[in-house]
Order: C-alpha cells, then structure tokens, then sequence
C-alpha cells in the first residue's frame, strides 16, 4: 500500500473502560482531519473528548511515515498530563498505546492504528 493511502487508513484511538465490566471499549476513533503542518510524510490529529464524568481532555498525535514512529500527548486546561514517543512495530500496529488515570479519576487509553484492524 501505498505511504500516503497507509496514513489516510490510520486513526486516533481513545480507549475507556465499560462501568460494570472493567472491559476498554473505543471511546473515539478519528481519522485524519486536515494535512499536517509538520512537514512531508507526517500526519496530525488534535482532538477533544468530554468523558464520562464530564471532564474534558485534549489529545494531540504526530505521525512520521519516514521513521514510523509516533507522538502522542494528553492535555486537560493546557497542561500537559502524559506523553510518549516511540517507534511503531508498522504503521497500521496498535504500538505504542498510552494509559493513565485522569486527574478527575478516569482510566483512559489512546493509542494510533489502523481504521480497518480493530
């Protein structure tokens, strides 16, 4: 597949756990929304999310087709809560996945991977 086709299929997962089970269920699952402004063969998100209690993050992502690596951060009032950076295993894999406890008391797991893989 193509780089640019490969980008196009990927997405911005955020992950929240079910009340009675405990289970994660995808909570938001986006899809690119413009072209990014960092430059050739990178793609961007910046998406908000109300959760369940009513909290509101923020959740930003970078993704590098020349070193298939990703960048992923969580923001709440603009303060930064959690960030990695790694390297993908490819770019449609679930690697690296983010998991924290909001400071309003919710587990959230966000994660970049492919529309079509779930």
């Amino acid at each position: 597949m193509e780089q640019g086709n490969l980008a196009r299929d990927l997405r911005l997962f955020v992950s929240l756990p079910e009340e009675t089970s405990g289970e994660w269920r995808v909570g938001a699952a986006w899809a690119l929304g413009k072209d990014s402004s960092h430059g050739p063969g990178t793609q961007s998100w910046r998406r908000a999310l109300a959760l369940p209690n009513g909290e509101v993050l923020e959740f930003t992502a970078l993704y590098t087709a020349h070193g298939n690596s990703v960048g992923i951060e969580v923001w709440k009032e603009g303060k930064m809560l959690a960030q990695v950076l790694a390297v993908k295993s490819t770019a449609t894999s679930y690697d690296p996945s983010l998991i924290l406890l909001s400071p309003g008391g919710t587990h959230v797991e966000v994660m970049v991977g492919g529309a079509h893989s779930q």
